[in-house]
């Protein structure tokens, strides 16, 4: 399915998103050969729900291959706020280590293993 059937079938803000997290996960998991448009929209759909559990699949689908990287902004990552979705991916204890993190200024790094 390509992000205009997606578009058609569930809307800009669908009232179950767990069928996009679905989604997400699989494009996930097709790496290089995901479809970087359909991975754009998810994750716009998953920052309008703005849900802070969220934040961490919306990081790995941004990751997940080089043109969803370049699609995906870093702002869709703050949809629960710039707050919440900094403490989201804080990495504070070694349990949470892999964890991305947001630096003072809102943009992302990754932390040192």
């Amino acid at each position: 399915m390509n992000d205009d059937e997606w578009y058609e079938r569930h809307g800009l803000r669908p009232a179950d998103v767990e069928p996009v997290r679905s989604m997400l996960r699989e494009q996930i998991r097709l790496g290089a050969d995901n479809d970087s448009a359909l991975i754009h929209l998810g994750c716009e759909q998953l920052f309008l729900h703005g849900d802070l559990a969220d934040v961490l699949l919306i990081w790995q689908a941004k990751h997940s291959s080089f043109d969803a990287a370049c699609s995906v902004e870093w702002q869709l990552l703050c949809g629960a706020g710039r707050g919440g979705s900094r403490r989201s991916l804080t990495c504070g204890r070694s349990a949470r280590r892999r964890r991305p993190r947001f630096s003072p200024t809102c943009r992302l790094s990754i932390p040192r293993t």
